[in-house]
């Protein structure tokens, strides 16, 4: 775990806070990363700070249209 500590910090560089500042699907999209590198996906969620079936989730949803993109503009 401080092996994806270290990579977490270089990635942060990329993100706009801490990892309990970014939103559920940043973090997600973080986590995913990481995986990407090779670590295992047990260790990154415990470093990150997500739930797994969260990260399952957006994972799952990333590069999906956002159907409430309308709904959201109305929001702002």
């Amino acid at each position: 775990t401080t092996e994806i500590r270290n990579c977490l910090f270089k990635k942060a560089e990329s993100f706009s806070g801490k990892s309990e500042c970014l939103t559920r699907k940043a973090q997600a999209k973080w986590a995913f990363e990481l995986k990407e590198e090779g670590f295992r996906l047990k260790d990154i969620i415990l470093v990150v700070g997500i739930p797994e079936a969260t990260y399952h989730y957006h994972v799952k949803n990333f590069g999906k249209e956002d159907l409430d993109i309308e709904l959201k503009e109305r929001i702002t």
